[in-house]
């Protein structure tokens, strides 16, 4: 049977569902989406891409891309067996046509969830999606898009195995450059044009954001991050971007780092705002301190 076309107008609709989530939108919904979109050609900018399917879920896990987090019906969708297995079974499409990938294929074909693979397992299927890009010989039937996507899973996941492979696969270096592609950023300071605040193009929500990366995956680096949004005078999304490589590159410290102030406030207006965005982080981390502090407390046991 031949597979049939799904309308352009109708894929944009269910773009627009995960890019303006509202409060209707379930797990449940997004996976009957992706169900009606599996095997289902699409037409997009000209070319013909063979599962509608497989577009949908990169355009999904590139979300942050847009916005600097995922809302929680999104991270539910992407943490759930529905996109674990299809991670899956797009790897192994590649896998099966590899040699000495015996035990990674019949994970691929269990029940386990990716979340729950061990870093051997991982970093194998990250050695397979390389060898396969070797192979000349181009499969149709293969969504090309998954080694791109396996890639950002591993930072939405949060299993031992998922945070180990982030950490061993990037040099530190690297991993904060990607904390910035992580959420929405282009990592180079000539990007933005405008060396103003704007809460539109950059705000607490990315600082957040980024906070919780290093909690993440360098959490001994977290408090001299903090020091530097401190220490930062004006928070441009150009003028963060070029001090922040700046205290990467001082191996992630506030030690005789030198920052640059290339455009001051034009105003007291974008004083205000530039004030406002560094209160509200604050306000996050003094909040996230005393939650933990709680239940460090509670946790607590006392023996008589």
């Amino acid at each position: 049977m031949t597979p049939s076309l799904v309308g352009q107008y109708t894929y944009d609709d269910f773009c627009r569902k995960v890019l303006f989530p509202d409060a209707d939108l379930t797990v449940e919904k997004l996976i009957s989406i992706c169900k009606f979109l599996d095997g289902k050609k699409l037409e997009d900018n000209g070319r013909i891409v063979n599962n509608a399917l497989d577009l949908y879920i990169y355009y999904i896990i590139r979300r942050p891309y847009i916005d600097p987090t995922y809302s929680k019906v999104i991270e539910d969708f992407i943490k759930s067996d529905y996109f674990s297995d299809k991670v899956k079974k797009d790897t192994y499409k590649m896998t099966k046509k590899l040699d000495n990938y015996k035990n990674v294929n019949k994970l691929l074909r269990s029940d386990i969830h990716v979340n729950d693979f061990d870093l051997e397992t991982l970093n194998d299927i990250n050695d397979a999606y390389y060898e396969y890009s070797e192979i000349s010989e181009y499969d149709k039937n293969i969504n090309i898009k998954i080694p791109i996507i396996f890639n950002r899973y591993m930072f939405i996941l949060d299993g031992n195995g998922p945070v180990e492979f982030v950490k061993n696969n990037y040099t530190e270096e690297e991993l904060g450059k990607e904390f910035l592609t992580n959420i929405g950023m282009i990592p180079v300071p000539s990007f933005y044009k405008e060396n103003v605040v704007s809460r539109l193009e950059f705000n607490e929500e990315h600082l957040i954001a980024i906070y919780k990366q290093f909690e993440k995956y360098m959490p001994n680096k977290k408090n001299e991050f903090i020091k530097f949004i401190k220490m930062i005078e004006k928070l441009s999304a150009k003028e963060f971007i070029t001090n922040y490589f700046k205290f990467v590159n001082n191996n992630y410290s506030c030690k005789n780092l030198e920052l640059s102030n290339e455009c001051p406030m034009k105003d007291e207006r974008e004083n205000k705002m530039n004030q406002a965005i560094k209160d509200l982080f604050m306000k996050h981390i003094n909040k996230e301190k005393k939650k933990k502090l709680l239940n460090n407390n509670n946790s607590i046991i006392i023996v008589r």
